[in-house]
């Protein structure tokens, strides 16, 4: 296994689903794949193509549903009053994704796509 080879899946079991993640990803980039995987299952996506390289089999979502579940890892991760708050207490991108194990471009984009530094700024 390689750290870049796999990100994270969901498996449904009966009633349950399992997210299965890489253990060879940082913190920060499990976090995000698990809260994508998260959104997959509050959006209630279901798999929409299969594609098979050599002898493995992968399950996919429409491209506007793994965005959908981009968007939805997000703001779970860092909803916008929770930036708003740390902001205005001083911390920085850095000291915000060190705090919720999350990676800077992770805390970059979501000050940038909620506009909280512009409120900030206000």
């Amino acid at each position: 296994m390689q750290p870049g080879a796999f990100s994270a899946c969901t498996f449904e079991i009966s009633d349950r689903r399992i997210i299965v993640w890489n253990p060879l990803s940082s913190s920060a980039r499990r976090s995000s794949d698990i809260a994508h995987e998260l959104g997959h299952i509050l959006l209630k996506h279901q798999v929409q193509n299969v594609h098979v390289v050599g002898e493995m089999t992968f399950f996919g979502c429409d491209p506007e549903e793994e965005q959908e579940a981009n968007w939805l890892a997000g703001c779970l991760l860092l909803p916008r009053q929770l930036l708003l708050t740390h902001v205005r207490r001083g911390m920085s991108a850095e000291d915000i994704a060190e705090e919720f194990l999350v990676s800077v471009p992770m805390v970059n984009y979501r000050l940038r796509v909620t506009g909280t530094l512009q409120q900030i700024r206000r």
